[in-house]
């Protein structure tokens, strides 16, 4: 790591968004926290007669970026305008391209900033050799100190953006058995408490039947999660309509890619009752609102979603709408998308602590816990200076204030896995003693 490592801190924090108390029951107001050789030593409230928190932190469990594919400094950056889906992906080869290790290492350091310290990174390669990438990511991921899913890239018919016939040929049964042992080989490297490593085949579009059934059985056998993009864009809607009138996620059940140890990506273009299928199968959809409009591929389908009581994470896709890694923004984004499809205000600790659940479901073995005492010390301390009035304010929680006011330049440190990752450059006030 480049960053040294801290493993200790106190703070007294003015609220607290989805932590826990040493038996286990949810904590409301001030509280006080202390980190200890990794570890949260002590995370209880504020007796009534202790001291007041003299600044103004929220203390919140560690956000995770659910779908992202680590794009280094942003698209506009790279000089890579909005469109649509396809359109986009094919006009992707005539801008100049980064090493994954640049991709992910810059792309992470914008995420954890805004408090994101664990992501799902699905490669995308830059080149013929997935392996050296997938390694690449893995190794910035480590590097900057996050936790990470590193999702190995398969992709074996995508030369027809709009979509593979049913009985296109992709890999033979060697190649694909080839790639297969290099998940293997990787993740007997790398796997640990900060790394997961995960298969991923792209999307259903863009992957052939065999392989897709491939990655179906060796996912049954290894126990290894799935990270998979689902109808995102109108386009795939319309080729899975055509393609298996029988249901594009009955398809894929039969496949083995249905199921608990699985994550489907946007699903803007998923009707009511795939949604209620992917629940019924215990399944995680990850939303990316930013990307979904950056690309033009719809409304991300979050009451929807929300309704039939999927899994459900947040991802940024590496499209955040103002091109910066902001994970604050996409929060409000879902929650304005939701309350403007329901007509209905959505409540900003369910919302939160939703979106977190459901992140650490994607991430797999390399999943933080909410904070409580005992556990690895994995959460964000936000500054919500210039707000304190809010908290005597009826109708305000600490999660209210800090959905309402918080972005990168006010998260305070980001804790994962027992250290400092993150912390900013001029720390405002409540900065550990």
């Amino acid at each position: 790591m480049r960053h040294p490592l801290e493993r200790d801190g106190n703070w007294l924090v003015a609220g607290t968004v989805g932590c826990q108390d040493g038996e286990g029951r949810p904590l409301t107001g001030p509280a006080q926290l202390a980190v200890r050789d990794g570890l949260i030593e002590h995370l209880a409230p504020v007796a009534g007669d202790g001291p007041r928190p003299t600044g103004a932190l929220v203390l919140l469990p560690l956000f995770v970026n659910a779908h992202d594919h680590g794009r280094g400094a942003g698209n506009v950056t790279a000089g890579i305008p909005d469109g649509p889906l396809e359109e986009w992906i094919a006009s992707l080869h005539r801008h100049p391209r980064s090493t994954q290790g640049e991709l992910v290492g810059q792309g992470g350091a914008l995420m954890l900033a805004s408090g994101a310290g664990a992501t799902v990174i699905c490669v995308n390669p830059q080149g013929p050799d997935a392996r050296a990438e997938v390694v690449a990511a893995a190794e910035a991921a480590l590097d900057l100190g996050v936790r990470a899913a590193i999702v190995y890239p398969m992709a074996d018919t995508m030369g027809e953006l709009n979509g593979r016939a049913r009985d296109a040929v992709g890999w033979d049964a060697d190649e694909t058995a080839r790639r297969l042992d290099e998940v293997e080989e990787i993740a007997a490297k790398f796997e640990g408490p900060l790394v997961d490593v995960q298969l991923g085949p792209s999307g259903p579009q863009w992957v052939s039947e065999a392989t897709l059934r491939a990655v179906g059985h060796h996912a049954a056998l290894t126990g290894r999660r799935v990270h998979m993009h689902l109808l995102e864009s109108r386009a795939q809607r319309a080729w899975a309509d055509a393609t298996y009138p029988e249901g594009i996620v009955e398809f894929l059940d039969g496949a083995g890619l249905v199921g608990p140890g699985v994550c489907f990506a946007h699903g803007t273009q998923l009707r009511a009752d795939e949604l209620t299928a992917l629940a019924r199968r215990g399944c995680v959809l990850a939303l990316n609102a930013s990307s979904n409009l950056r690309l033009c591929s719809g409304i991300a389908p979050v009451a929807l979603a929300r309704q039939s009581g999927v899994a459900l994470g947040a991802g940024l896709d590496g499209l955040a709408l103002g091109d910066d890694g902001d994970y604050w923004t996409e929060l409000r984004l879902l929650r304005g998308i939701e309350q403007a499809q329901t007509g209905r205000t959505v409540v900003a600790a369910d919302l939160i602590e939703l979106l977190a659940a459901g992140g650490r479901a994607a991430l797999g073995r390399a999943a933080p816990l909410p904070p409580a005492p005992g556990r690895s010390a994995d959460f964000v301390l936000l500054d919500v200076g210039g707000y304190e009035h809010l908290f005597d304010q009826a109708g305000w929680t600490a999660a209210d204030v800090a959905l309402a006011t918080g972005r990168p330049g006010r998260v305070a440190e980001v804790w994962v896995g027992g250290h400092r990752a993150y912390r900013r450059a001029l720390s405002g006030a409540g900065a550990p003693a």
